[in-house]
């Protein structure tokens, strides 16, 4: 992850890397304290890749990393550890993040 900048996920085959997406950070408001925003975006990740049904089953729109990106992206605006934000939460983010222009990734290629 990059913070206010996003970052790069690789996604590796068996012979090695596949491919590298850039994916934009979700829109937030200001950063109040980062602990934990990043367990809570490889556990979203994490969750879109064994449950696609959380994403519409559309992984191959990077809607993986914008629902990860969003769910990080709400932890950062509270003080403190507070777990994983409610679904509702996220996927208003999500729909905010698109509607921004700031897409899912999907897109993005970044070369190695």
């Amino acid at each position: 992850t990059q913070g206010s900048s996003g970052g790069v996920v690789i996604e590796a085959g068996p012979d090695g890397p596949v491919r590298m997406r850039h994916y934009p950070a979700a829109a937030s408001a200001p950063v109040i304290d980062p602990t934990g925003a990043g367990d809570v975006f490889l556990a979203a990740l994490a969750a879109s890749r064994a449950v696609p049904r959380l994403v519409g089953g559309r992984l191959d729109k990077g809607l993986d990393l914008l629902l990860a990106a969003s769910a990080a992206s709400l932890v950062l605006e509270r003080q403190g550890l507070h777990g994983v934000p409610d679904r509702a939460a996220v996927r208003l983010r999500m729909a905010r993040s698109l509607a921004g222009g700031r897409g899912s990734g999907a897109t993005e290629p970044v070369s190695p």
